[in-house]
């Protein structure tokens, strides 16, 4: 039985007909190759094209409108730069070094204009370290120092560690001046507040009974 059945032999695969199965994928890539490389060449002479352009004009805003003079001035130094992103230029760095400032963001509108809007922090009042606001700051909702000088216009918060180089105030005076602020909004005049650890004591010269 075993001699009756047919025997099939498979022919070895000549060298000859491998090699020209890779001859072949050599000169066909796979299809998306292509399209890979061309946009690989195209992005790459964008960023050149737009390296070598020069920034010719700068718009500066804040959250509120317009720049003031004292930050366009800055921003205009970027005229005549040839940077992609404003935000890697020194002008950027300048501008976040107020204190009032608390991020700056940047984008370049093609083909030669940079924009900058700042956002300015929020005063939340005034922090000194006795009665007369010497020395003294306006400080934000984080109780971060915007300005060393006092504003009548701000509640008066006085805790005895304040100095002139202070930079930041603790968490409890940030919490007694958000209580001063809303006092504020219900007294006909400034309140003022002394802290004295956890006790806050609250006078308001000039508001009638």
């Amino acid at each position: 039985l075993h001699d009756a059945l047919p025997i099939y032999h498979t022919p070895p695969k000549s060298e000859d007909s491998s090699n020209k199965r890779t001859l072949r994928s050599l000169r066909h890539p796979a299809p998306f190759v292509a399209p890979v490389v061309i946009t690989f060449i195209i992005c790459s002479a964008l960023i050149v094209f737009i390296w070598n352009i020069s920034i010719n004009q700068v718009e500066c805003f804040t959250q509120y409108g317009l720049c003031s003079d004292k930050y366009s001035e800055i921003a205009r130094q970027l005229i005549g730069q040839k940077v992609v992103r404003p935000s890697w230029s020194p002008v950027v760095i300048k501008l976040s070094a107020f204190p009032e400032v608390q991020k700056v963001e940047t984008s370049r509108r093609l083909p030669s204009t940079a924009v900058l809007t700042i956002f300015l922090r929020s005063p939340l009042g005034s922090v000194s370290s006795d009665i007369s606001g010497n020395p003294g700051a306006i400080v934000d909702g984080n109780g971060k120092v915007m300005k060393n000088t006092t504003d009548p216009a701000f509640p008066l918060l006085i805790v005895a560690d304040f100095t002139s180089t202070t930079t930041n105030i603790a968490p409890n005076q940030v919490s007694a001046l958000k209580v001063l602020r809303q006092l504020d909004s219900l007294l006909t005049a400034r309140s003022i507040g002394n802290l004295e650890g956890l006790v806050l004591t609250v006078t308001s010269p000039g508001n009638p009974d």
